[in-house]
């Protein structure tokens, strides 16, 4: 019987999750793009594990929709992106990514939902969200002492 991630701790769910993947699984054009330690990285993009925290807290999967949707969201958060930014990585992530990593024009509108959400001021903290003092918390009680938790179950 599997537990709910709710119920498990933030460092337990991470591990729960498949936590730790290293870089080089993920394709270089993604890392290129999505990494915050990239000189071309978007505006909004954070650390893998950190990114990972968030699917956990927004109750996302691995789906392609959820990664746009999370990828929208943290380029949202960030007040530096502008149409530019949105309309090149719709146009990288579309058709330059590799195929199991490419948005559909299902994922390029969850993406974009994912950013309207972003933009909302009351999610203002994530971008500079330090995840530490969170590791040992249930996942719950994360949700209920952020404003992470009303949008678990984004519109996906």
């Amino acid at each position: 019987m599997d537990i709910p991630l709710e119920a498990l701790s933030l460092r337990e769910a991470y591990r729960q999750t498949g936590g730790d993947s290293p870089p080089h699984e993920i394709p270089w054009i993604v890392r290129f793009m999505e990494n915050p330690a990239s000189p071309l990285s978007f505006p909004g993009q954070i650390d893998l594990r950190e990114h990972d925290y968030l699917h956990i807290l927004l109750g996302l999967d691995r789906s392609p929709e959820s990664e746009a949707f999370l990828v929208g969201f943290c380029m949202g958060l960030d007040p530096r992106t502008t149409l530019f930014h949105l309309t090149i990585f719709k146009i990288i992530s579309r058709f330059l990514y590799p195929k199991s990593y490419r948005f559909s024009s299902m994922d390029i509108a969850t993406f974009e939902r994912g950013y309207l959400v972003g933009k909302n001021p009351r999610y203002d903290f994530i971008d500079h969200l330090d995840f530490t003092p969170y590791l040992d918390m249930r996942v719950s009680e994360i949700g209920q002492k952020t404003s992470l938790y009303p949008i678990k179950q984004p519109a996906i």
